[in-house]
C-alpha cells in the first residue's frame, strides 16, 4: 500500500514540474511576440457613487507590468477613479485574452471600441474577452 502512494506521489511532482516548464515557455513565446509600453494614468475625483467624472487630481506614468491592489493617489483613496492607456505592440498575428478585475467600475476598450463593460456597483469581479488581432476591431 505504501509503494502504490509513493509511485502516485512521484507522478504527482514530475506532473507539477511539467506543467511548470510549460507555463514558463508559454510566458517566454509570448513575451517574444507582444510588447508592452508603460501605462499613461490620469487620476480624477469622483462626484457621485456611480463614478461620475470631476476635476483631474494628476498624471503619472506606470511600469508594463501595470496593476494596483490599493487604488490611491497623492494620499487619497476615497472617491477618486482613474483612466489608464497603453500600447501593445504585436510581432504575429494571433488571440489575446484581455482580462480586467475591479470593484466598482471598469471598462476596456481596445482601439476606442468598447470590448468589456463591468461598469456598476459590485465587489470585486474579473471579466475577459478575447480578441483575434487578424480580425478587424
Amino acid at each position: 500500500m505504501r509503494k502504490q502512494i509513493f509511485i502516485v506521489g512521484i507522478i504527482i511532482v514530475a506532473l507539477g514540474a511539467v506543467l511548470i516548464a510549460y507555463g514558463q515557455i508559454s510566458r517566454s513565446q509570448l513575451e517574444s511576440v507582444i510588447t508592452t509600453r508603460d501605462w499613461n494614468v490620469t487620476w480624477y475625483h469622483t462626484t457621485d457613487q456611480f463614478g461620475g467624472w470631476g476635476s483631474q487630481m494628476g498624471t503619472q506614468t506606470l511600469g508594463s507590468n501595470f496593476h494596483l491592489t490599493t487604488v490611491s493617489y497623492a494620499g487619497e483613496s476615497l472617491h477618486l477613479g482613474f483612466k489608464a492607456s497603453t500600447t501593445f505592440e504585436l510581432t504575429q498575428e494571433g488571440t489575446i485574452n484581455f482580462v480586467i478585475g475591479s470593484d466598482d467600475g471598469s471598462i476596456l476598450r481596445v482601439d476606442g471600441d468598447e470590448q468589456i463593460n463591468m461598469w456598476l456597483l459590485q465587489g470585486y469581479d474579473t471579466r475577459s474577452h478575447l480578441i483575434n488581432t487578424s480580425d478587424d476591431i
